[in-house]
């Protein structure tokens, strides 16, 4: 069966058009399922995007609000973002001697936040953005094959 790798802007106009049908997304693999289902409707072939980059270029673009529930574990890199890849800033703070302490790390984009033993998003939870510009276009356009 022949396959292909969507655009962008078709990821972008299939998350928007399944926050439409679904409210509340609550995971990852099941906005990957959907996002999939919605793209493959009016194909003829297979696309192929894995639930990792569907969820990044949703977070990227503002089209969903995002509710994460964390476990506790180390972080194996913490420069970046475990959940949108930006680069984390640190949250420091002086002691009594004069001193900088990091007391955790977070993302201006997501919003992660973590403290200095570290936790990872164990559940992703997706709901839909009335205020996305982007959404409000997509949806007046028609959808996907507009795109």
């Amino acid at each position: 069966m022949a396959y292909r790798l969507p655009g962008e802007k078709e990821i972008i106009s299939a998350i928007v058009l399944c926050m439409v049908e679904h409210n509340t997304v609550h995971s990852q693999r099941e906005l990957g399922r959907l996002v999939r289902s919605i793209l493959s409707r009016d194909a003829t072939e297979e696309f192929l995007v894995s639930d990792r980059r569907i969820r990044k270029i949703a977070i990227a673009n503002g089209l969903v609000k995002l509710e994460l529930r964390y476990r506790d574990a180390e972080l194996k890199n913490g420069k970046f973002c475990p959940i949108c890849g930006q680069r984390l800033r640190r949250t420091r703070n002086w002691t009594l001697d004069g001193k900088k302490v990091v007391l955790g790390i977070s993302c201006d984009r997501c919003g992660y936040r973590s403290g200095r033993r570290g936790s990872l998003p164990a559940r992703y939870i997706f709901h839909a953005r009335k205020d996305s510009r982007i959404a409000r276009e997509i949806v007046s356009s028609g959808g996907i094959s507009q795109m």
